[in-house]
Order: structure tokens, then sequence, then C-alpha cells
């Protein structure tokens, strides 16, 4: 079995035994659930604490033997995620938590789906990144919060003790309102109404800036990625590898991504190109008459609908051997780039009369 594939089962068992575990907590914690199923959940439980106690062990003992030392993994943070999933029901059970109030502690193994969920680390980068904007959001929103508290309670809290006597009543109100959880007062002077007005407002706005931030951030991380893979692709190709820096990040920018399923046929013999695909992971046969060529990531095919102007015949026809992802070019996206690199146009000029004679 490929490594990748394996990789990829094994990540996909942790995520489903996790899963099952917090899952048989949760009935654990429901006397009528565990009554029902006779304690089989329980015992079932213990094994997945010992099997995650095991795991963290196992993890130190392969950090040391590797050279990295058992405390580096101990205090990296998957060290400590392992850690506190493994040894919290255990530590519950040390100081006094009996039956369902024991099983709640494993609410603490879906930390156990951090390291197994890649998009989690995209999104910490996102924040990351965004820090500054979603701060000054986040300033905004204070402002707005406790500016309409105070506006609230100097205008109504005589009136409507419960609801605004205190700024920290008001402020609940503020924030009830703003959230759209439920408005639990309503202003009876005119200017409480407009402040009440202007603050639902004013909030929808600013949770629009809040999404909005976060959506511009995946954008720009989503192609931040694509980008580099291109970049990484486009470097190892030996017609391409020799371009400046600038036309290889101009010519990166222009790929645009395709996922094809298994047994696909991408281009076929007879049919006009009109681009050209790099493949970024997977494998395409390319039917020859005289035997299937096989190509695998880092390789290039439909080239002469470039070199030649594109819309030239296809002279073979092309197939995914499994699910592959491409890269494709447009004719269009690289006349343009001639235009802006000169030097890339005369490679290509080199590469159609090799070819042409060879």
């Amino acid at each position: 079995m490929a490594p990748r594939r394996l990789a990829w089962l094994r990540h996909a068992a942790r995520v489903v035994a996790t899963i099952l575990a917090v899952s048989l907590s949760v009935m654990a914690s429901d006397p009528v659930l565990d009554a029902a199923l006779g304690g089989v959940e329980e015992f079932l439980l213990w094994v997945w604490v010992v099997a995650l106690l095991a795991d963290w062990g196992w993890a130190a003992r392969r950090a040391m033997r590797s050279g990295e030392g058992a405390l580096s993994y101990i205090l990296s943070g998957l060290g400590i995620i392992d850690l506190v999933a493994a040894a919290a029901v255990p530590v519950a059970w040390i100081f006094g938590a009996r039956e369902a109030g024991l099983w709640l502690f494993g609410a603490v193994w879906l930390f156990k789906l951090i390291p197994v969920t890649p998009r989690l680390a995209r999104l910490v980068r996102v924040l990351g990144r965004e820090a500054g904007s979603l701060a000054a959001v986040g300033v905004l929103f204070a402002i707005l919060l406790f500016g309409s508290a105070a506006a609230l309670y100097g205008l109504e809290g005589k009136d409507q003790p419960e609801a605004y006597g205190t700024i920290p009543r008001a402020l609940w109100w503020a924030i009830n309102t703003v959230t759209g959880v439920g408005i639990e007062a309503v202003p009876e002077g005119v200017v409480g109404r407009l402040v009440a007005g202007a603050l639902m407002v004013v909030g929808l706005g600013v949770f629009g800036l809040f999404a909005g931030i976060l959506a511009s951030g995946f954008t720009a991380e989503v192609r931040r990625e694509e980008f580099l893979g291109s970049w990484e692709l486009v470097c190892r190709v030996p017609f391409l590898k020799a371009m400046g820096a600038a036309a290889i990040a101009d010519l990166a920018s222009s790929l645009r991504r395709m996922n094809v399923p298994e047994n696909t046929v991408v281009v076929r013999r007879g049919q006009r190109g009109e681009c050209m695909y790099f493949v970024a992971e997977g494998e395409v046969q390319v039917e020859v008459p005289n035997a299937p060529v096989t190509l695998g990531e880092g390789s290039f095919f439909g080239e002469l609908a470039l070199l030649e102007g594109g819309g030239g015949v296809r002279n073979a026809t092309v197939r995914c051997k499994r699910p592959t992802t491409l890269l494709v070019l447009d004719v269009a996206d690289f006349r343009a780039l001639l235009a802006r690199h000169p030097t890339l146009a005369a490679m290509v000029e080199e590469e159609a009369a090799r070819r042409r004679v060879g």
C-alpha cells in the first residue's frame, strides 16, 4: 500500500475511534442509556483510556529513539494534547470523580482531532495574518457594546432597573441585542429606542466585517498555498525551470487547479488543444501507438498547444491512471506571459524548433 494512502487510513482510523469514544462517554453520562448498555460502554471507554496512555508513551519512546528526545515531544503541542487526552479521565478518577461525572472529562478527547485536521492549521495561519484587522474590529465592537450600555444605563436605568439598573446589566442587554439571542427588555424612551436600533444595525455591520476579514483571509491563504504548490511544480519542469524568478511567479499565478477522477480521459487524440497540463499529484497515461507512457508528478503534457500557438490537434489520448490533480495553463494566459517576458518567448521558440526537429 502506498505510504500516502496508509497515512490517510491511519488518520481516518484515529478520527473514527475518537468520535466513537466521545459518543460512548456521552452515553455513559445518561443513566437510562448506561442501564440499557449494561456497562459495556464503560469497559470500552477504559480500554480507550489505556490505549491513549500507551499511545502517549509509545510516541515519547519513538521520539527518544529518533534522537529528538522524549522531552521535546512531551513539551510540544502534540505531546501536550496527547497527555491531556490520556490523563484527563484517570486524574479525575483519582480525585474522586465517579460514574456519569467521570466520563464528562472524555470531552477533552476531541482535542485529539486537532493534529489530524490539517485545515485547523490553515485557520491558525489566517487568524495570525488577520490578527490586526480582527483586533481593530474587536475594539470597534467593544466601543459599540460599552457605549450603548452606558447610554441605556443613563436613559433607562431608573425606569427599568432590572434591565438597565447597572452597567453590567445594561451590557448584558446590549450583548443579547447585538447577537440576536433575544431582547430581554425594550427601551421606553424615544432616544433609548434609537440607541437600541442603532446598536442592532451597526452590530450587524460589525459581524459582517468579522466574516469578511476571515473570508478574504481564507481566500488569500488558499491562493498562497496553490501558488506555492504551482511554483514548486513549475521549478521541477526541465523546460521551464531555467526561467527567471519573475517569469516563474507569473506563470505559477496563471495556473488553475483541476481534480480529475481515476480513469478519466483528459485529452483525446484528434481534438483541438487550447491548453497544457502539469501533473501536480497522481499519474496519467499517454496512449501512444507503440506503448503507453506513464507520467507522474512534475511531468507535463499537451504542450504543443502552446508551442504552436494553440488550436493544434492532439496527437495522443491522455487518461488518468488514478485520482489526479492537474494544473492547467490556457493558451491565452501563456500568450500574455510571452508578451510580458521576452526571454520566455525566446525559450518557447527554441523549444518549438527543437521539438519540430526531434
